[in-house]
């Protein structure tokens, strides 16, 4: 772990990568889609879910299937900008491997909250 903080680092995250977004766009879309009928019987309606429907007056399936499109998305920037970080750093693919293990738990938790 000792090697990990290193300058290389912390000047790649405050860069704001877009495998960073996008991890963070797989997890909080994921997470809605997957909490959404229980965050509404809770009374909770400010997710993207909610958003969503209101912003474009669409009915809950068709903004599962958008929000779907954008996971989807992401994961591609992620991928894009994992064969781009293997191609020219040798440093920090543990960094990387890292942010892309902590979007797949993630994504796979929320999987286990849809059924």
């Amino acid at each position: 772990m000792g090697t990990m903080a290193i300058k290389e680092a912390f000047d790649w995250v405050i860069k704001d990568p877009k495998s960073v977004r996008a991890s963070s766009t797989v997890i909080r879309i994921s997470d809605d889609m997957a909490s959404h009928k229980f965050e509404l019987e809770r009374g909770h309606s400010a997710s993207s879910v909610e958003c969503y429907m209101k912003q474009d007056g669409v009915l809950e399936q068709p903004a599962y299937l958008e929000l779907s499109k954008h996971v989807e998305k992401a994961w591609k920037d992620i991928n894009q900008d994992l064969v781009l970080f293997q191609c020219f750093s040798h440093r920090l693919p543990i960094l990387h491997e890292r942010e892309i293990s902590c979007t797949k738990v993630a994504r796979i938790y929320s999987r286990m909250l849809e059924k």
